[in-house]
């Protein structure tokens, strides 16, 4: 009885893992598609390519991509604010 329970409570961790790791490749996937179309959509209309492409794109891609929410999205929000947060904070530092 014991190893039923768990074999059946990892087998749904595990169902749990693999669908988190689709949803967020899927994503990623989505972004990239997104963020390529733009750049080279910008790039045709303005005849070349302009530095701030990159950062109408991104925003955009991002926007259309991660702006729902999802516990993936929440997760990967966290995780580049925490790391944002931590390397301002290390520069606010000061070692004497």
């Amino acid at each position: 009885m014991w190893c039923t329970c768990a074999l059946t409570r990892l087998q749904s961790q595990a169902e749990a893992v693999l669908h988190a790791t689709y949803t967020h490749s899927r994503n990623l996937a989505a972004f990239v598609v997104a963020y390529k179309t733009l750049s080279l959509l910008m790039r045709e209309v303005d005849g070349k390519t302009r530095q701030y492409h990159a950062f109408i794109a991104a925003f955009i891609g991002g926007l259309l991509v991660f702006g729902r929410y999802n516990k993936i999205n929440e997760q990967v929000s966290a995780a580049r604010y925490s790391s944002s947060y931590s390397e301002c904070r290390s520069d606010d530092v000061s070692t004497t």
